[in-house]
């Protein structure tokens, strides 16, 4: 899709749960993942950004990404990644055993995550677009290790948005944006929070 600097482009990502049981979805931008960096909402924008899905339902994430300088600057050489999106997915049972747990020890999730944890500082404990049609009961007894259940058994995708610049017949450059491309990971023991 071309778009040129102080336009916005718009991508749509499907996401769809095969599975049987409610799942929650937290979506992400980040400038650069490995810093940890959130990406403004001024440059980047993703609806919803954290809704429930029901089992066999899909839903359309749209992300509107208006192009700056920045990106320019990043797609002068070749293709570039301007944005990485991380989806955080889980069984949305699990979430609302886990927010049950904050309510009583506010300090239960922020206490097994390490400092440099990708999840640090994403919030799973307010309201998500969709939760209320959930009707399986979450009122089972909480276990002592329920933050760890409910980190160690998120899933998270990433999606890197890339973009290039071609130089067209009137010598003019064209900044495209590429649909994103998806690579799932699971976590594991080995980086269960993914530090």
């Amino acid at each position: 899709m071309g778009v040129a600097a102080d336009q916005v482009s718009k991508l749509c990502v499907c996401v769809r749960n095969t599975g049987s049981r409610a799942a929650f979805i937290k979506a992400v931008a980040y400038s650069d993942l490995h810093t940890r960096s959130v990406m403004d909402s001024s440059c980047i924008s993703l609806s919803p950004s954290q809704f429930v899905l029901m089992e066999r339902t899909q839903e359309v994430i749209t992300v509107l990404m208006k192009v700056t300088q920045r990106e320019q600057t990043l797609c002068q050489s070749a293709n570039a990644v301007l944005a990485t999106v991380c989806l955080f997915c889980g069984d949305e049972v699990s979430r609302q055993q886990f927010r049950r747990l904050l309510l009583s020890k506010p300090e239960a999730g922020r206490k097994i995550l390490s400092e440099n944890s990708l999840l640090k500082g994403l919030n799973f404990n307010e309201r998500f677009l969709g939760e209320e049609q959930v009707v399986e009961a979450y009122d089972l007894p909480q276990s002592p290790n329920q933050a760890q259940l409910f980190y160690g058994n998120l899933s998270k995708v990433v999606l890197s948005v890339l973009g290039s610049t071609e130089t067209l017949d009137s010598g003019t450059s064209d900044l495209h944006v590429q649909p994103p491309l998806a690579v799932t990971r699971r976590g594991s023991e080995a980086d269960r929070y993914w530090d």
